[in-house]
Parts: C-alpha cells; sequence; structure tokens
C-alpha cells in the first residue's frame, strides 16, 4: 500500500515539476510575452486569436500587452490611433486603404484549410478565389498585406540609404557582419 502511495506522490509531485518549470520560463528565455499560457505548448494559441472576429477584443488583447512588454512592431502606432486603415500601393500601382491586421491574418486563414494538399494548393488557390467570395476577399486581403510588406520595405531601405539609423535593426545587423 505504501508503495502506490508513493507512486501517486511521485506522478503528482516530481512528472509536473518540468511542465510548471517551462511555463515560468525562469531563465526568460522567451523573446516576445505570451498570447495566453498555451503559447509556448501550441500554435493554437495564435490561431484562437487569428480566428476572433470581434474587432475590438482582437486588437484590445495585444494592446494591453503591448503596453506592458513593448517589442519592435510592424506598424507601431495602429493601435494607440485607434485603427490600422493604411494606404498600400500594390505592384501595378492602384493604391487602396485596407485594414492591414485583417490583411496580415486572411492569408493566414485561407492558407490553413488548404494547406493540407501542398501539390494542389496553386490550383485551389485559383478555384477558391473563382468560386467563394469568402477566399476571393481573403487572397486580396493577403496580397494587400504583401503589397505593404514591399512597401514599407522599400521605405525603409531608402531611409537607410540617406543615412538615417535605426535602433531596431542595429543588432541584427551587427550579428550578420
Amino acid at each position: 500500500m505504501l508503495a502506490v502511495w508513493l507512486v501517486a506522490a511521485w506522478i503528482l509531485l516530481i512528472l509536473p515539476w518540468p511542465f510548471i518549470r517551462y511555463l515560468q520560463d525562469p531563465k526568460g528565455l522567451r523573446k516576445y510575452p505570451s498570447q495566453n499560457i498555451f503559447s509556448g505548448l501550441t500554435g493554437l494559441a495564435y490561431g484562437w486569436e487569428v480566428g476572433r472576429r470581434h474587432r475590438v477584443f482582437h486588437t484590445r488583447r495585444p494592446h494591453e500587452q503591448l503596453v506592458r512588454d513593448p517589442v519592435v512592431r510592424i506598424g507601431p502606432g495602429w493601435l494607440m490611433q485607434g485603427t490600422d486603415l493604411t494606404l498600400v500601393t500594390r505592384p501595378d500601382g492602384l493604391k487602396e486603404y485596407a485594414n492591414i491586421i485583417d490583411c496580415m491574418h486572411s492569408s493566414s486563414r485561407a492558407n490553413a484549410t488548404l494547406v493540407w494538399d501542398a501539390a494542389s494548393f496553386p490550383m485551389m488557390k485559383k478555384l477558391t478565389n473563382f468560386l467563394s467570395p469568402w477566399y476571393a476577399s481573403q487572397w486580396h486581403n493577403a496580397s494587400n498585406w504583401a503589397a505593404y510588406i514591399d512597401q514599407i520595405t522599400a521605405e525603409r531601405v531608402e531611409r537607410g540609404e540617406k543615412g538615417e539609423g535605426f535602433h531596431d535593426l542595429s543588432l541584427s545587423a551587427h550579428d550578420q557582419g
């Protein structure tokens, strides 16, 4: 009977200890703060954040985290301004206003349901773009996101060539050399 109690105590006390230490992150190895308690264990935590439909709560939680633990962001000021509506210049020269946060997540939303068949993905993308208005809007938003990334990258390269220093990129630039 004593052996049963010792085994039960070992299972209940000893086995969870590494898991508890992992969640605590005592050495501070996590680069960014977790979105929620499951972020370190599975990618489903990010998927849950992406899939949330309510815009106020979708941006409020990340805003509160960024106030508490600031990190380098692609679009600083979106949450403080109260909107992520941004003018995007597409490669063909067409300019349009887009909700960039929604555009950022759109590709993930569409890819998540089609990526299981990598060989026929290009064909599935064309079919879903033609047959489904929801997929068509997701693919359009994803192309706006790609155009936005190209646009801000070109702007930063141009500013860097003019001699402007970037404190957020200085460490990675030294690591490359």
